[in-house]
């Protein structure tokens, strides 16, 4: 069977949005690491133009973005339910809290919490 090209297409996800029926299930994904759409495009990914460029040329109908504000500059400290991955040459080292754990999960947290300006 002939492989498809998939063209992206915003209207579809907007009709899905608006419970239409599109002509397919809209592709979309929340988060795709830059190592992932660096290795996909065969280059590294740094721009907009670049995050764009993957998602167009991979067949997502949307592209999901968000303004980069950090929460706790220099405050960002390991706790318990943190798990950290290294660093390699193709990949950078990445935190996150394990489902059902945050950085705000009591009343202490929140108002001991650095909020952004």
């Amino acid at each position: 069977m002939p492989v498809q090209k998939v063209e992206p297409n915003f209207e579809r996800l907007r009709t899905a949005l608006l419970a239409g029926e599109p002509d397919r299930v809209p592709l979309l994904e929340l988060a795709i690491d830059r190592s992932i759409q660096s290795a996909f495009l065969g280059r590294p990914v740094v721009t907009l133009e670049d995050v764009v460029e993957f998602h167009i040329r991979a067949g997502y109908d949307a592209v999901r973005l968000q303004p980069k504000i950090d929460m706790n500059p220099g405050k960002f400290q390991p706790r318990e339910g943190m798990r950290i991955s290294e660093a390699s040459e193709t990949d950078r080292e990445r935190r996150w809290y394990s489902e059902g754990t945050g950085i705000i999960t009591s009343m202490e947290d929140f108002e001991r919490y650095i909020w952004p300006r």
